[in-house]
């Protein structure tokens, strides 16, 4: 029985503040009464969510949602359900999302993307959560949800190496 709940928990579908990749960007963005832009990967909404901060997402070629976003206030005091990881208080370091992911990064962000902790780490389906924090013990700044080609599209990863 135990084994078979911990079987349904993992394959559960994965939500950033409650948006999944795939989802109807459009939709979400009018639930949100969202601004509308342009991102590198396609159209994309953003707005304030009630416990503090910004949300963003970034649709495809298809309308779906490609890509999500958020970034902290300055000296916010909340929480933000990360995928994988749930609920995460922004004042934590990175130490605290790497246990609550159990996983450590497998890649570091461009130099120029972070002055502070910034790390890649690979989540089920080949998405990839990228978690910027404010120094190497700070709390979070910032954390995208995407795959790890759009990641490497908007220079927030380096290009793929080929083996060699």
């Amino acid at each position: 029985m135990i084994a078979g709940l911990l079987l349904a928990a993992s394959g559960a579908a994965l939500s950033f503040d409650g948006i999944a990749l795939g989802d109807d960007a459009a939709a979400i963005g009018k639930a949100h009464a969202a601004l509308s832009t342009f991102t590198a990967l396609g159209p994309a909404w953003s707005w304030r969510r009630a416990g503090g901060g910004t949300m963003m997402i970034s649709s495809d070629a298809t309308g779906k949602v490609a890509l999500v976003d958020f970034v902290a206030d300055e000296g916010e005091e909340d929480a933000v359900a990360l995928p994988v990881a749930g609920a995460f208080d922004v004042r934590a370091t990175h130490t605290a999302l790497e246990t609550a992911l159990g996983a450590q990064p497998v890649q570091t962000c461009m130099p120029a993307f972070s002055d502070g902790y910034c790390g890649a780490f690979a989540l089920r389906g080949g998405s990839e959560l990228v978690a910027q924090f404010e120094t190497n013990d700070g709390q979070l700044h910032r954390a995208t949800w995407s795959s790890a080609a759009a990641l490497r599209r908007l220079h927030v990863l380096p290009a793929a190496t080929p083996p060699a």
